[in-house]
């Protein structure tokens, strides 16, 4: 497992500046919507999200996407946002520790 990470590294840092790299297939455009900059977002922070209360309706917050712990947060919870025509941006924390 260390050889690997070693040749690894090894073989990244002898790329030349600016090399280019193989780039992943994309994502079919019709599996996702692309954020819009007129968006307005919220952050939920400190607070899971149990249900889906009637003010995080997007009418009446004027909120668009809502992000939200990808841990916490129920699947139903991510469903019922998506029905009423919100966008659930799930944070996952990776590779850093907390104590919640």
């Amino acid at each position: 497992m260390l050889l690997a990470l070693v040749v690894a590294v090894a073989a990244v840092a002898t790329m030349a500046p600016g090399a280019a790299v193989a780039a992943s297939e994309p994502c079919p455009s019709s599996n996702w919507t692309a954020p819009s900059p007129a968006w307005n977002f919220h952050y939920q922070l400190g607070a899971t999200i149990k249900r889906l209360p009637e003010d995080l309706q997007p009418a009446k917050a004027n909120v668009t996407a809502y992000g939200i712990d990808g841990f916490d947060t129920s699947e139903d919870v991510v469903q019922a946002m998506l029905a009423s025509g919100l966008y659930p941006v799930c944070y996952v924390s990776a590779g850093s520790w907390e104590d919640w």
